[in-house]
């Protein structure tokens, strides 16, 4: 299974010093049912613990996922700043998931290639 980030979600990754191993544990998460929500649409809020904290007041994900195919993590933000997305965005988020399960392994290169996705590195820490 291929497991992604937008780009904006690895500035927000460097930003609050999330690491790709925290990213992969909210992946893990998502996939053993724990700590997540499923918004519709292939979209699911996944808590996200902070470092030396516990996950009901750390971060919280937005990731696009299929079962055996993909998780893209295409947003975070922290549970303080914001309890909850609101329902504009919740609709622009569920038409970009839409967008992102219909892509072609190709195109999934061809932005990889242009910086707009990265692959989370399993095998390292590095941000």
């Amino acid at each position: 299974m291929r497991k992604l980030v937008t780009r904006f979600v690895k500035k927000w990754m460097r930003r609050e010093h999330i690491t790709n191993i925290m990213l992969l544990r909210a992946i893990q998460n998502l996939e053993d049912g724990l700590s997540t929500a499923n918004l519709g649409s292939s979209l699911f809020k996944v808590r996200v613990a902070r470092k030396g904290q516990g996950k009901s007041g750390g971060y919280r994900t937005l990731i696009v996922y299929r079962q055996g195919d993909r998780a893209v993590v295409v947003y975070g933000f922290k549970k303080f700043d914001d309890d909850n997305i609101a329902d504009d965005e919740l609709v622009f988020f569920r038409e970009l998931a839409a967008t992102l399960l219909a892509l072609s392994e190709r195109q999934i290169e061809v932005a990889i290639e242009n910086e707009e996705l990265c692959e989370i590195e399993e095998e390292s820490d590095a941000r």
